[in-house]
């Protein structure tokens, strides 16, 4: 459900289109369905749970690994957003 941004005048998102994620802009009158567009790319990106965390509890080693790798996931996002 992604969309990606294909060079070379729109192509199959072959090798040379680096597989760069477009998210649709966000204006004055499309919260709505931006925010539901952008969900279902982070959904499908694996970052979601960055914006929106579990309740699930972990012992303090787990702890440590996940905020490792929600830190890198976090950067990615953001990366991506702007």
């Amino acid at each position: 459900m992604s969309e990606t941004a294909r060079s070379g005048g729109g192509g199959t998102g072959g090798a040379g289109d680096g597989g760069r994620i477009v998210y649709p802009p966000l204006t004055a009158t499309n919260y709505v369905s931006w925010s539901i567009r952008v969900q279902a790319i982070m959904e499908d990106q694996g970052v979601w749970e960055v914006v929106e965390l579990s309740e699930e509890t972990y012992d303090a080693t787990q702890m440590a690994a996940q905020t490792a790798a929600r830190t890198a996931k976090d950067k990615k996002v953001r990366a991506h957003l702007l």
